[in-house]
C-alpha cells in the first residue's frame, strides 16, 4: 500500500469520574487520533500517552510534536509491503514510541482490512472470551475503597487492581481485601512511589493474597526489582521499564519480574507486542494487558491483541460506559459476567463516530 493521507486529530473527552494515581488526577483526556488512507481504505490508531509527564516523559503535546514535525511527513507517501515496514521508515527517530505506535497501529488497521479480516484474526489471535480486569484509582479512604471495590465485584470484573501510593497502601488493601473475600483476583499498582528502604512495608502486602504487586520500584528500573523479589512471596509485574522482549527478557534472568504487564503504546505498537507476548508464552511468563484510559479506538486495540494466547490474566479492557458517557466508537466495548468478547467487524471492529469527534476535536494536521 501507498500511503496516500494522514490526518491527525486531537480530541478532548470528559471522564465520568476522576483517576486517581501516585502520580497524578485525570478528570479530562487529551487524545491524539491518527488515520491513514490508502485506496479507500482508512486505517486508525490513536496516541495513549498522557497529559502529563508522570507515567513517561512523553505527553499529548510532544507526540503531537514528534507525529506532526517527523513522523508523519517521512512516511507519507511511502509505500509498505507490510505493516512491519514501519519500523524502518522510524528507526531514526530515537526514543517517543508512543508517538510511533498511534500511526504504526494505524497501519495494522488498515492492512486487516485490506485482508478483510478481524484484526485480532489478522494478527493470529485464537481466544475468543477474554476476562476483564478493573483498574481503581485511589480513594479518599479505606472505607470508601471497600465499598467501591465490592460493588465492582458484584458488575463481575474478574480482577481488581488497587492503585497504592506511599502512606495510602496497607490499611486500604486490608479493605479491600476484607470486602472482596480472600477468593477474589486482587493486585495493587505502585506507579514506581517506592524504594528497596520500604522492602518491610512491601512485605507486609504478603498476607494480602495478592495476585501480583506492579511497579514498586522506579520507573526505569529492572535490577532492584530483582533485590526486591528475593524478599517478597508475592510475584512481581514490571509495567514502565518494559518496551521490548529484550528487556522481558533481561527482567526474566535478574529475576525481576513473573508478571508483565503490557501497553500497546508504550512498546511501540503492535509488532512488538506481538514479539513479547511470544517471548513471555515460550518462557512460562504470565502476561496481561494494561489500559492507558484510551477512548474505543486504543481500546479496540487492546481487545484485538488478548486474542493472542500468550495473554494469561485478566487485562484492563473495561467497558467504554465505565470511562464516558459517550465513547467515540460504535458498537462500544461491553462486559458480559466479566468476559469481553473479540470484535467480529473488519480491522479494529467499529466504526467511529464522526460527528461526535468533530465536536471534541480541537485541532488537526493533514498530509
Amino acid at each position: 500500500m501507498k500511503i496516500e493521507k494522514i490526518e491527525l486529530r486531537e480530541i478532548r473527552m470528559t471522564m465520568k469520574t476522576a483517576f486517581e494515581t501516585s502520580f497524578g488526577v485525570t478528570q479530562e483526556r487529551r487524545i491524539i487520533l491518527v488515520s491513514i488512507s490508502s485506496g479507500g481504505v482508512t486505517g486508525y490508531g490513536e496516541v495513549s500517552c498522557n497529559e502529563t509527564p508522570g507515567y513517561s516523559y512523553e505527553t499529548t503535546e510532544t507526540a503531537w510534536h514528534i507525529l506532526n514535525d517527523f513522523i508523519a511527513p517521512n512516511v507519507i507517501g511511502k509505500t509498505l509491503e507490510q505493516p512491519s515496514d514501519y519500523q524502518a521508515l522510524v528507526k531514526p527517530l530515537r526514543g517517543h514510541p508512543f508517538a510511533k505506535a498511534g500511526l504504526e497501529i494505524a497501519l495494522w488497521d488498515w492492512f486487516a482490512k485490506a485482508a478483510n479480516l478481524p484484526l485480532w484474526k489478522f494478527i493470529g489471535g485464537t481466544k475468543t472470551e477474554l476476562p476483564v480486569g478493573l483498574s481503581v484509582g485511589i480513594k479518599k479512604s479505606p472505607e470508601a475503597l471497600a465499598e467501591f471495590v465490592l460493588e465492582q465485584q458484584q458488575i463481575g470484573y474478574q480482577r481488581i487492581k488497587l492503585k497504592i501510593g506511599r502512606g495510602r497502601d496497607l490499611s486500604y488493601v486490608a479493605a479491600a481485601r476484607e470486602a472482596l473475600g480472600t477468593s477474589m483476583n486482587l493486585t495493587v499498582d505502585a506507579n514506581s512511589d517506592y524504594t528497596l528502604e520500604d522492602i518491610d512495608i512491601l512485605r507486609e502486602l504478603d498476607q494480602y493474597n495478592l495476585q501480583y504487586i506492579e511497579q514498586p520500584l522506579e520507573n526505569d528500573d529492572i535490577i532492584d526489582h530483582g533485590t526486591l523479589a528475593k524478599h517478597l512471596k508475592t510475584p512481581l509485574c514490571l509495567d514502565e521499564p518494559i518496551h521490548s522482549a529484550a528487556d522481558v527478557r533481561r527482567a526474566l534472568q535478574m529475576g525481576a519480574a513473573k508478571v508483565i504487564n503490557l501497553k500497546i503504546g508504550r512498546v511501540g505498537g503492535h509488532l512488538e507486542s506481538h514479539k513479547i507476548a511470544a517471548y513471555c508464552q515460550a518462557n512460562n511468563i504470565a502476561l496481561w494487558c494494561g489500559g492507558m484510559l484510551e477512548s474505543g479506538v486504543g481500546r479496540a486495540h487492546n481487545v484485538a491483541l488478548q486474542t493472542l494466547a500468550a495473554f494469561t490474566m485478566a487485562s484492563d479492557t473495561a467497558p467504554s460506559s465505565r470511562y464516558w458517557h459517550e465513547d467515540i466508537i460504535e458498537p462500544e466495548i461491553t462486559m458480559h459476567n466479566g468476559i469481553t468478547k473479540p470484535l467480529e467487524g473488519i480491522g479494529i471492529g467499529v466504526n467511529l463516530k464522526h460527528d461526535l469527534i468533530a465536536k471534541l476535536t480541537t485541532r488537526v494536521s493533514s498530509f
